[in-house]
């Protein structure tokens, strides 16, 4: 008799191997089969990004599948289903089948807006999955004018969320505000970001942004918002606003000190405010000092706010030796702080 080990391939199924008698014409042809590994995966198969009535049914089930790290589906496996937003979904926990995929019903709530379905396996790569459908208008209820109603030019600060969202009206062929319509808002590159969108306009036709975080560039942005159609008016508006710097912070800013002077003469020093993104200050109120030590002596001197994000002072030295400038922005010291600073006779 004789004996060797078998490690089965990666793929579920039928797999044989055949036995060879060295020497003789004798063969043996043994079969397994192997089936998945534990499940490790949940991704979604179809049914994301559907829309219909307020009210109604998805055209389409939703499907994830199951399967294991070979990528072999997994049977058996429970899947949670959980709607948000409104609506229903059903069944509320299904096994997978024999193909690894598990699906339900989604139902929408009655109102026109966005709605989600979660998926989940506790501990599985991939779960939660949240499919996204849309309550909205039928196809036949076409946009005919989109325009502003709140939010342009806007004021902000960079990396912030602007006070008022934006939003837009629309309006059918006949000039009636229509409900159920998607409309996409898209920030211009440097512009930030947003959330909500596609965002459904509601009874009074008025859709109504998540909401727009602007770049961390100060000044202009925009915002794009369209809707799907041929010859509406207004179509895309364009949103803009006017991101400002936000606080001084020491980290990005700056000083320009000489590295050396003589006694009795004025030694001007200049610190330059940026945000903490790099923007130039243009305005002033920043809390910034400036401190001249020698031999454990301190002494602060004034600093004069010139109003555009930039700070002056001036040193008049008494003595030789080399002395220490200590800069602080908001508290803190910039980067190149302290500075040396010699005096000598010239």
């Amino acid at each position: 008799s004789a004996g060797a080990s078998w490690t089965l391939g990666a793929a579920a199924g039928p797999q044989a191997v055949t036995a060879l008698v060295v020497g003789a014409s004798l063969t043996a042809r043994l079969g397994a089969t192997a089936v998945a590994a534990a499940a490790t995966t949940l991704a979604a198969v179809r049914g994301n990004n559907q829309a219909a009535l307020p009210g109604h049914e998805l055209p389409e089930s939703l499907v994830v599948l199951i399967s294991d790290r070979f990528g072999n589906p997994v049977p058996g496996v429970p899947v949670a289903w959980t709607a948000t937003g409104g609506g229903s979904v059903s069944p509320a926990s299904v096994s997978t089948g024999a193909d690894g995929h598990a699906a339900a019903h989604r139902v929408l709530g009655t109102t026109f807006g966005v709605y989600g379905t979660t998926a989940t396996v506790a501990g599985l790569s991939g779960s939660p999955m949240t499919f996204v459908a849309l309550g909205a208008a039928p196809p036949g209820s076409q946009p005919g004018a989109i325009a502003v109603s709140a939010g342009d030019q806007q004021h902000g600060t960079v990396g912030a969320t602007v006070a008022v969202q934006p939003a837009v009206l629309v309006r059918d062929l006949a000039g009636q505000p229509l409900a159920g319509a998607p409309v996409t808002f898209q920030p211009a590159q440097g512009s930030g970001s947003v959330t909500g969108s596609p965002a459904v306009t509601d009874a009074n036709g008025i859709a109504t942004l998540g909401g727009w975080q602007l770049g961390t560039v100060a000044g202009g942005q925009t915002l794009v918002a369209s809707v799907t159609g041929s010859g509406v008016t207004g179509n895309p508006v364009t949103f803009n606003a006017t991101a400002d710097p936000g606080p001084a912070a020491a980290a990005t800013s700056s000083a320009t000190v000489p590295a050396q002077a003589a006694p009795l003469t004025v030694v001007p020093i200049v610190v330059v405010t940026r945000d903490a993104f790099g923007n130039a200050e243009q305005t002033g109120g920043a809390e910034v000092t400036v401190t001249v030590s020698r031999k454990g002596s301190d002494q602060q001197i004034g600093v004069n706010d010139n109003g555009d994000g930039t700070y002056s002072a001036s040193y008049l030295p008494l003595n030789t030796g080399t002395f220490s400038v200590r800069i602080t922005v908001a508290g803190a010291a910039i980067p190149g702080s302290p500075f040396s600073l010699k005096i000598a006779l010239q």
